[in-house]
């Protein structure tokens, strides 16, 4: 763990006990501290910590602006959900709120709890009249790249509108959609960015922390997790101990095969913010800890752009596989080559077979065309990526399973 990483979660570590962070006994790179606290989308959490002692070396004016925009953004989130809120209780469409904008009421200081959109859930059948509401009455712009969730802007605000709570797969094979699509069994009316309203609801709370570990380990197999979906483990446990059963969750857990995940990740949170989590478990051991420790650093929030998760997908699709490697990657590569009808529709490129079917064919052969025109390497690199990658693939799937997943 290098000095400014070190830092790094001292701040994290005094912001979860409240405490003051204290000015360090050797100053850290002020432009690596920086960088890695805008790259987990936290510079508002360190600018709360230190703006005591931040002077213009350590890009005080910067940390500021940081958090100035996270407030900035808190309450035009809250503008907005307000009005949509409006506009779906007047249409008689129920909504439940979910992820960061209920997460971020946990926080000490809920402004300062990031978020790139809200996140909400509706019913399969109020799909349209939803999408109405998003386009005509709040006259946002949409973009679709996965059927469940619909993405709509205005500005720079950004909502998904999930009609599927969990919409994805893990490297076993429950099925985590059909599981979380009983959230409509499990809501109750809450307050969200200060909103209330007969027709807003958020998951209970025993429901939602299973939905934040699934959530979690998604996007640890996928690409990666930044510090702050750790930081809602801490927050939410402890404003909701008093409601969360933990002999019922730990059952429940181990159902959905996310209990020593579980575990981990509390005792990852125990050792970098100095806190105590339920479920204890055994000691992680130091190797495991120094490595993830490192990783999470260089993923920032989500993991884009670190070249350690090049093959996370591959991996994750051949380890669900219940066939031999080679057969699973031809598999897997056929795939890619032959994509279904409602995966095709998701590309407007191909916009044009919708209601056509019959017409799959010919799209498949206009984008082997299209790819070998424009993007010969990049294509070429994918599909072979089963084949030529398999050390790489081995080591992404034995990182999972020391995670427990």
């Amino acid at each position: 763990m290098t000095e400014v990483q070190a830092v790094f979660l001292r701040c994290l570590a005094d912001f979860c006990r409240g405490e003051e962070t204290p000015f360090p006994e050797k100053m850290p790179d002020a432009e690596a501290l920086f960088s890695l606290a805008r790259k987990h989308s936290l510079s508002g959490v360190i600018y709360l910590q230190c703006h005591n002692w931040l002077n213009d070396y350590m890009k005080r004016g910067e940390y500021a602006d940081e958090f100035t925009k996270d407030i900035f953004f808190s309450i035009n989130r809250a503008d907005m959900l307000s009005e949509m809120v409006r506009c779906f209780h007047d249409a008689g469409i129920p909504v439940i709120c979910m992820k960061g904008g209920v997460f971020r009421d946990c926080w000490p200081v809920p402004e300062i709890r990031t978020m790139g959109d809200i996140d909400l859930v509706i019913r399969e059948e109020d799909r349209v009249p939803s999408d109405k509401i998003m386009m005509e009455n709040l006259s946002c712009k949409k973009s679709v790249g996965n059927h469940a969730v619909w993405t709509y802007t205005y500005g720079p605000l950004e909502f998904e509108v999930h009609d599927h709570m969990f919409y994805e797969y893990l490297v076993n094979r429950l099925d985590y959609r059909e599981y979380f699509d009983k959230v409509w069994e499990h809501k109750e009316h809450g307050t969200v960015f200060g909103v209330a309203d007969d027709s807003l609801y958020v998951p209970e709370p025993e429901f939602h922390f299973l939905y934040l570990m699934a959530h979690t380990a998604r996007h640890i197999i996928n690409n990666g997790s930044g510090f702050r979906a750790f930081l809602d483990m801490v927050f939410f446990t402890r404003k909701y101990s008093d409601k969360l059963d933990w002999c019922r969750l730990e059952a429940e857990l181990e159902r959905i095969q996310l209990l020593r995940f579980t575990k981990t990740c509390f005792r990852l949170c125990e050792r970098w913010f100095e806190v105590e989590m339920p479920l204890k478990s055994e000691e992680i051991e130091e190797d495991f800890f120094q490595s993830v420790t490192q990783k999470i650093c260089s993923d920032g929030v989500f993991g884009r752009g670190n070249p350690q998760n090049e093959a996370a997908g591959t991996a994750k699709e051949l380890e669900r596989s219940k066939y031999p490697y080679a057969i699973a990657s031809a598999m897997m590569t056929a795939g890619m080559l032959f994509p279904t009808y409602s995966n095709m529709l998701l590309n407007k490129r191909y916009s044009w077979v919708d209601g056509k079917p019959w017409l799959l064919p010919v799209a498949w052969v206009y984008r082997w065309i299209y790819c070998l025109v424009n993007k010969k390497d990049v294509s070429i690199k994918r599909l072979s990526e089963p084949f030529i990658k398999k050390e790489l693939v081995d080591k992404r799937q034995q990182y999972n399973r020391n995670w427990g997943l």
